[in-house]
């Protein structure tokens, strides 16, 4: 797949972080029909649940390419969520 969409290296860390920490929470994140995905373009995933801040990082360390969801900035509380939600592509309203 080529991407033309350069990833910051912060992105990789940030993701790092967010998988370590499932791993150690023991939650797992399950990606059902990501078959049905185009290989390459943009793509509109609809989630069918209230918004937050994890289910945002969940699906942006789950898809293998740049995701940028949308969040109400009332959401993300504190610095370390702050830079999380900057750095996988969440933008704040």
């Amino acid at each position: 797949m080529e991407n033309n969409q350069a990833i910051p290296p912060s992105h990789g860390f940030c993701r790092g972080l967010v998988r370590g920490w499932f791993a150690l929470t023991r939650r797992k994140i399950r990606l059902l029909h990501a078959g049905d995905m185009i290989a390459e373009g943009p793509v509109l995933i609809a989630v069918g649940h209230p918004a937050g801040l994890l289910p945002a990082l969940a699906l942006a360390t789950a898809i293998e390419r740049p995701v940028h969801c949308l969040l109400p900035k009332s959401l993300v509380r504190g610095p370390l969520a702050g830079f999380l939600a900057r750095h996988m592509g969440i933008i704040l309203c």
